[in-house]
Protein backbone atom coordinates (compact mmCIF):
# COMPACT_ATOMS: atom_id res chain seq x y z
CA UNK A 1 0.00 0.00 0.00
CA UNK A 2 1.18 3.49 -0.75
CA UNK A 3 2.41 5.76 1.99
CA UNK A 4 -0.50 8.15 2.61
CA UNK A 5 -0.37 11.29 4.71
CA UNK A 6 -3.14 11.42 7.28
CA UNK A 7 -5.31 14.48 7.80
CA UNK A 8 -6.19 15.90 11.17
CA UNK A 9 -9.66 16.78 12.33
CA UNK A 10 -8.66 20.43 12.14
CA UNK A 11 -7.56 20.02 8.55
CA UNK A 12 -9.66 17.56 6.57
CA UNK A 13 -7.95 18.50 3.29
CA UNK A 14 -6.38 15.57 1.49
CA UNK A 15 -2.86 16.32 0.19
CA UNK A 16 -2.81 14.54 -3.15
CA UNK A 17 0.96 14.98 -3.57
CA UNK A 18 1.79 13.13 -0.35
CA UNK A 19 -0.42 10.25 -1.41
CA UNK A 20 2.22 9.13 -3.90
CA UNK A 21 5.29 9.83 -1.84
CA UNK A 22 6.06 13.47 -2.66
CA UNK A 23 5.17 16.81 -1.14
CA UNK A 24 5.65 20.05 -3.03
CA UNK A 25 3.38 22.17 -0.89
CA UNK A 26 0.53 21.79 -3.33
CA UNK A 27 -2.20 22.51 -0.81
CA UNK A 28 -1.97 24.85 2.18
CA UNK A 29 -2.77 23.12 5.45
CA UNK A 30 -3.87 26.11 7.49
CA UNK A 31 -7.25 26.62 5.85
CA UNK A 32 -6.04 29.81 4.17
CA UNK A 33 -5.73 31.01 0.61
CA UNK A 34 -3.29 29.18 -1.63
CA UNK A 35 -0.36 31.65 -1.82
CA UNK A 36 1.25 30.22 -4.94
CA UNK A 37 0.88 31.95 -8.30
CA UNK A 38 -1.03 30.02 -10.92
CA UNK A 39 1.33 28.18 -13.24
CA UNK A 40 1.06 29.41 -16.80
CA UNK A 41 0.50 26.60 -19.25
CA UNK A 42 -0.72 25.55 -22.64
CA UNK A 43 -4.45 25.95 -23.15
CA UNK A 44 -6.90 27.00 -25.83
CA UNK A 45 -5.40 30.46 -25.61
CA UNK A 46 -2.11 29.23 -27.07
CA UNK A 47 -3.55 27.41 -30.07
CA UNK A 48 -1.97 28.45 -33.37
CA UNK A 49 -4.22 29.20 -36.31
CA UNK A 50 -3.00 27.60 -39.53
CA UNK A 51 -4.18 27.42 -43.11
CA UNK A 52 -3.77 24.39 -45.38
CA UNK A 53 -2.87 25.44 -48.91
CA UNK A 54 -4.71 23.71 -51.72
CA UNK A 55 -2.27 23.22 -54.61
CA UNK A 56 -5.16 23.39 -57.08
CA UNK A 57 -5.92 26.95 -56.04
CA UNK A 58 -9.32 25.96 -54.59
CA UNK A 59 -10.65 28.11 -51.76
CA UNK A 60 -9.21 27.34 -48.32
CA UNK A 61 -9.98 29.45 -45.32
CA UNK A 62 -9.49 29.90 -41.60
CA UNK A 63 -12.10 31.52 -39.42
CA UNK A 64 -11.42 35.17 -38.64
CA UNK A 65 -12.13 34.65 -34.95
CA UNK A 66 -9.11 34.57 -32.66
CA UNK A 67 -7.95 31.16 -31.37
CA UNK A 68 -7.57 32.76 -27.95
CA UNK A 69 -11.37 32.96 -27.88
CA UNK A 70 -12.50 29.95 -29.88
CA UNK A 71 -9.80 27.29 -29.64
CA UNK A 72 -10.01 26.83 -33.43
CA UNK A 73 -6.70 25.51 -34.72
CA UNK A 74 -7.57 25.37 -38.42
CA UNK A 75 -10.43 25.18 -40.91
CA UNK A 76 -9.76 23.67 -44.33
CA UNK A 77 -12.24 23.80 -47.24
CA UNK A 78 -12.62 20.99 -49.74
CA UNK A 79 -11.43 21.45 -53.30
CA UNK A 80 -10.03 19.51 -56.21
CA UNK A 81 -6.68 18.09 -55.28
CA UNK A 82 -6.99 18.85 -51.57
CA UNK A 83 -6.24 15.53 -49.89
CA UNK A 84 -6.54 17.03 -46.41
CA UNK A 85 -10.35 16.98 -46.61
CA UNK A 86 -12.10 13.61 -47.02
CA UNK A 87 -14.74 13.43 -49.77
CA UNK A 88 -17.64 13.22 -47.33
CA UNK A 89 -16.78 16.64 -45.88
CA UNK A 90 -17.19 20.11 -47.34
CA UNK A 91 -14.57 21.31 -44.88
CA UNK A 92 -12.67 20.10 -41.84
CA UNK A 93 -12.04 21.94 -38.62
CA UNK A 94 -9.51 21.14 -35.90
CA UNK A 95 -10.49 22.56 -32.53
CA UNK A 96 -8.94 22.52 -29.08
CA UNK A 97 -11.37 22.59 -26.14
CA UNK A 98 -10.16 23.17 -22.57
CA UNK A 99 -12.01 21.48 -19.74
CA UNK A 100 -14.68 23.73 -18.21
CA UNK A 101 -14.83 21.92 -14.84
CA UNK A 102 -12.80 19.20 -13.15
CA UNK A 103 -12.60 17.49 -9.79
CA UNK A 104 -11.57 14.16 -8.39
CA UNK A 105 -13.40 11.63 -6.24
CA UNK A 106 -11.51 9.47 -3.77
CA UNK A 107 -12.30 6.71 -1.32
CA UNK A 108 -8.80 6.64 0.21
CA UNK A 109 -8.97 6.45 3.99
CA UNK A 110 -6.58 9.32 4.80
CA UNK A 111 -8.90 12.14 5.90
CA UNK A 112 -10.94 13.09 8.93
CA UNK A 113 -13.79 13.09 8.17
CA UNK A 114 -13.63 10.51 5.40
CA UNK A 115 -12.25 11.58 2.01
CA UNK A 116 -15.25 9.99 0.31
CA UNK A 117 -17.45 12.79 1.70
CA UNK A 118 -15.11 15.62 0.73
CA UNK A 119 -14.89 17.76 -2.39
CA UNK A 120 -11.60 18.37 -4.22
CA UNK A 121 -12.68 20.73 -7.00
CA UNK A 122 -10.09 23.37 -6.05
CA UNK A 123 -7.09 21.01 -6.03
CA UNK A 124 -4.25 21.81 -8.40
CA UNK A 125 -3.95 18.15 -9.36
CA UNK A 126 -6.37 15.24 -9.35
CA UNK A 127 -5.27 11.88 -8.02
CA UNK A 128 -6.06 8.85 -10.19
CA UNK A 129 -5.40 5.49 -8.56
CA UNK A 130 -6.86 1.98 -8.36
CA UNK A 131 -4.76 0.45 -5.56
CA UNK A 132 -5.31 0.89 -1.82
CA UNK A 133 -8.62 2.60 -2.62
CA UNK A 134 -10.04 4.31 -5.66
CA UNK A 135 -9.62 7.83 -7.02
CA UNK A 136 -10.96 9.04 -10.35
CA UNK A 137 -11.04 12.42 -12.05
CA UNK A 138 -14.14 13.98 -13.62
CA UNK A 139 -13.87 16.32 -16.61
CA UNK A 140 -16.64 18.39 -18.16
CA UNK A 141 -16.70 20.06 -21.57
CA UNK A 142 -19.56 22.52 -22.03
CA UNK A 143 -19.23 23.27 -25.75
CA UNK A 144 -18.54 20.40 -28.11
CA UNK A 145 -18.54 20.50 -31.93
CA UNK A 146 -21.20 18.83 -34.03
CA UNK A 147 -20.18 16.89 -37.12
CA UNK A 148 -18.48 13.70 -38.30
CA UNK A 149 -15.48 13.18 -36.01
CA UNK A 150 -12.34 12.24 -37.92
CA UNK A 151 -9.80 12.26 -35.08
CA UNK A 152 -9.93 13.01 -31.35
CA UNK A 153 -7.55 12.97 -28.42
CA UNK A 154 -7.40 14.00 -24.78
CA UNK A 155 -4.23 15.81 -23.70
CA UNK A 156 -3.17 15.72 -20.04
CA UNK A 157 -0.26 16.99 -17.97
CA UNK A 158 0.58 14.38 -15.37
CA UNK A 159 2.95 13.59 -12.51
CA UNK A 160 4.02 9.96 -12.21
CA UNK A 161 6.01 9.84 -8.97
CA UNK A 162 6.56 6.08 -8.76
CA UNK A 163 8.13 3.84 -11.42
CA UNK A 164 5.29 2.61 -13.65
CA UNK A 165 4.22 -0.91 -12.81
CA UNK A 166 2.97 -3.62 -15.19
CA UNK A 167 -0.01 -2.65 -17.36
CA UNK A 168 0.07 0.96 -16.12
CA UNK A 169 -2.36 2.99 -18.22
CA UNK A 170 -4.84 5.86 -18.17
CA UNK A 171 -8.33 5.47 -19.58
CA UNK A 172 -11.00 8.02 -20.53
CA UNK A 173 -14.62 6.90 -20.47
CA UNK A 174 -18.00 8.51 -21.01
CA UNK A 175 -19.59 9.70 -17.76
CA UNK A 176 -23.38 10.00 -17.70
CA UNK A 177 -23.48 13.00 -15.34
CA UNK A 178 -27.07 12.28 -14.39
CA UNK A 179 -27.38 15.13 -11.87
CA UNK A 180 -25.04 17.80 -13.26
CA UNK A 181 -22.15 17.50 -10.80
CA UNK A 182 -20.69 20.73 -9.40
CA UNK A 183 -16.91 21.19 -9.37
CA UNK A 184 -16.66 22.80 -5.92
CA UNK A 185 -13.68 24.58 -4.35
CA UNK A 186 -12.22 22.06 -1.87
CA UNK A 187 -9.95 21.24 -0.19
CA UNK A 188 -7.81 24.33 0.47
CA UNK A 189 -9.86 26.05 3.20
CA UNK A 190 -11.54 24.29 6.08
CA UNK A 191 -14.41 26.76 5.84
CA UNK A 192 -15.34 25.59 2.33
CA UNK A 193 -18.21 23.15 2.52
CA UNK A 194 -18.81 20.18 0.24
CA UNK A 195 -22.57 20.83 0.33
CA UNK A 196 -24.00 20.79 -3.19
CA UNK A 197 -20.74 19.62 -4.80
CA UNK A 198 -19.40 16.33 -6.12
CA UNK A 199 -17.84 13.81 -3.74
CA UNK A 200 -17.07 10.12 -4.01
CA UNK A 201 -20.30 9.30 -2.16
CA UNK A 202 -22.66 11.88 -3.66
CA UNK A 203 -23.26 13.79 -6.86
CA UNK A 204 -24.37 16.81 -4.83
CA UNK A 205 -23.39 16.27 -1.20
CA UNK A 206 -24.91 15.25 1.06
CA UNK A 207 -28.40 14.51 -0.23
CA UNK A 208 -28.24 13.83 -4.00
CA UNK A 209 -26.78 10.42 -4.76
CA UNK A 210 -25.12 9.27 -7.94
CA UNK A 211 -27.29 7.28 -10.32
CA UNK A 212 -28.10 3.92 -8.73
CA UNK A 213 -26.21 5.05 -5.66
CA UNK A 214 -22.57 5.05 -6.84
CA UNK A 215 -20.41 7.09 -9.22
CA UNK A 216 -19.24 3.98 -11.09
CA UNK A 217 -22.82 3.33 -12.20
CA UNK A 218 -22.46 6.46 -14.37
CA UNK A 219 -19.45 5.14 -16.30
CA UNK A 220 -20.14 4.22 -19.92
CA UNK A 221 -18.11 3.42 -23.03
CA UNK A 222 -14.33 3.71 -22.83
CA UNK A 223 -13.24 6.16 -25.53
CA UNK A 224 -9.51 5.52 -25.24
CA UNK A 225 -6.62 4.13 -23.19
CA UNK A 226 -2.90 4.90 -23.29
CA UNK A 227 0.04 3.29 -21.50
CA UNK A 228 2.01 5.10 -18.80
CA UNK A 229 5.68 4.33 -19.40
CA UNK A 230 7.64 7.19 -17.84
CA UNK A 231 8.21 8.58 -14.37
CA UNK A 232 8.47 12.31 -13.71
CA UNK A 233 6.63 15.59 -13.22
CA UNK A 234 4.71 17.67 -15.76
CA UNK A 235 4.72 14.90 -18.35
CA UNK A 236 2.55 15.22 -21.44
CA UNK A 237 0.15 12.31 -21.81
CA UNK A 238 -2.12 11.92 -24.83
CA UNK A 239 -5.05 9.51 -24.87
CA UNK A 240 -6.20 8.87 -28.48
CA UNK A 241 -9.99 8.60 -28.57
CA UNK A 242 -12.07 6.40 -30.84
CA UNK A 243 -13.63 8.84 -33.34
CA UNK A 244 -16.92 6.93 -33.78
CA UNK A 245 -17.50 6.55 -30.05
CA UNK A 246 -16.43 10.16 -29.48
CA UNK A 247 -18.96 11.36 -32.07
CA UNK A 248 -21.73 9.48 -30.27
CA UNK A 249 -20.63 10.95 -26.93
CA UNK A 250 -20.66 14.56 -28.12
CA UNK A 251 -23.97 14.20 -29.94
CA UNK A 252 -25.98 16.04 -27.22
CA UNK A 253 -23.54 18.97 -27.47
CA UNK A 254 -21.85 18.69 -24.08
CA UNK A 255 -20.66 15.96 -21.78
CA UNK A 256 -18.42 14.58 -19.06
CA UNK A 257 -15.56 12.11 -19.03
CA UNK A 258 -14.03 10.11 -16.19
CA UNK A 259 -10.31 9.32 -15.99
CA UNK A 260 -9.42 6.00 -14.41
CA UNK A 261 -6.21 4.06 -13.78
CA UNK A 262 -5.29 0.64 -15.10
CA UNK A 263 -2.73 -1.42 -13.18
CA UNK A 264 -1.39 -0.27 -9.82
CA UNK A 265 0.49 2.91 -10.82
CA UNK A 266 -1.05 6.12 -9.42
CA UNK A 267 -0.72 9.38 -11.29
CA UNK A 268 -1.71 13.00 -10.79
CA UNK A 269 -3.48 15.00 -13.49
CA UNK A 270 -2.94 18.76 -13.52
CA UNK A 271 -6.31 20.52 -13.22
CA UNK A 272 -7.49 23.86 -14.53
CA UNK A 273 -6.79 25.28 -11.06
CA UNK A 274 -3.22 24.10 -11.55
CA UNK A 275 -2.80 26.12 -14.75
CA UNK A 276 -2.48 23.20 -17.19
CA UNK A 277 -6.06 22.03 -17.79
CA UNK A 278 -6.91 18.83 -19.65
CA UNK A 279 -7.81 19.62 -23.24
CA UNK A 280 -9.81 17.84 -25.90
CA UNK A 281 -8.61 18.11 -29.50
CA UNK A 282 -11.15 17.15 -32.17
CA UNK A 283 -10.90 17.17 -35.95
CA UNK A 284 -14.35 17.04 -37.50
CA UNK A 285 -16.42 17.78 -40.59
CA UNK A 286 -18.32 21.03 -40.50
CA UNK A 287 -22.07 20.51 -40.99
Amino acid sequence: MLGLAGCSAANPAFDEKSAVGSDDGDAPTDGGTDPRPTTAGTSAGTATTTTTTDPSGADTSVLDTSPEDTGVISTTTNGTGNDDVPPQCDSVRAQLLPVSADTYLTSLDTCLPTCADQNFGGAHEGLVISAGGTSVMLLRFDELPVGIVLEASLELTVDVLNPPGPFAAASASVFADSCGWAEGEGPYANTKSAVGTATYNACAAPDTSWSLGAWDQEVGTTLGTTAITDMGSDLSLTIPLDPVETEQWIGPGFGSLVLTSEGITPFLVRSRDGGLPPTLTIEYCLP
